[in-house]
């Protein structure tokens, strides 16, 4: 596998498949303690994977464990479980905190979108006056209902370049997408141009 946000859940991950490739082929009075390896090492990976420990991670665990026992032992799959890893040098922050710091910015929302990131739960909007091309670009989590700003000061052209790349780059809006989108605005530089076909309103 690649390396990816998820490289220490999917070596922890790996080692579950292993541990349950062990259960499945033993019968014997060591089976429980097979069991026991395999889901400590689900336990592992989704408490890194949530961030805490807690009935998040044990849910996800769950999951994992359920997906194994099912025959679903593909490492990618097991992966794909994992929730959206959001440690990327973005500050997340509540709805009130973050009125506090967008108050400053008078103008209207121009959304982006709002399937972004992997599980599809990301609006990206771009708060600028209504004679202006400068603006706040910030994104919405409404499964954590938290915000983080992308830019303070982000032409409307580095905006829209931005889009056009992250829906080429990606058309299913998935986690690829998401993060090219950031990396292209937090720049505050148009992407590179390819000539795409325009692309529905989200």
């Amino acid at each position: 596998m690649d390396s990816t946000p998820y490289a220490a859940q999917a070596q922890i991950l790996s080692l579950a498949v292993v541990a349950h490739h062990n259960l499945i082929r033993d019968d014997g009075p060591h089976r429980a303690t097979l069991r026991g390896a395999r889901d400590a090492f689900a336990i592992a990976a989704a408490t890194i994977a949530v961030g805490h420990p807690g009935q998040a991670a044990l849910d996800l665990a769950d999951r994992i464990t359920d997906l194994l026992d099912a025959g679903r032992d593909n490492l990618q799959t097991l992966v794909d479980q994992m929730p959206l890893t959001r440690t990327q040098g973005l500050e997340w922050i509540g709805p009130l905190a973050f009125q506090r710091r967008a108050m400053a910015v008078d103008g209207v929302d121009h959304d982006q979108g709002d399937r972004w990131g992997r599980d599809h739960d990301i609006r990206i909007s771009h708060r600028r006056p209504h004679d202006g091309t400068t603006g706040l670009l910030y994104a919405y989590s409404r499964g954590w209902d938290e915000y983080t700003i992308l830019g303070e000061r982000v032409e409307a052209a580095a905006v829209d370049a931005a889009r056009r790349a992250a829906l080429e780059s990606d058309p299913r809006l998935g986690e690829s997408a998401w993060r090219l989108f950031i990396d292209v605005a937090r720049l505050r530089r148009p992407a590179v141009d390819r000539t795409v076909v325009t692309s529905p309103v989200l």
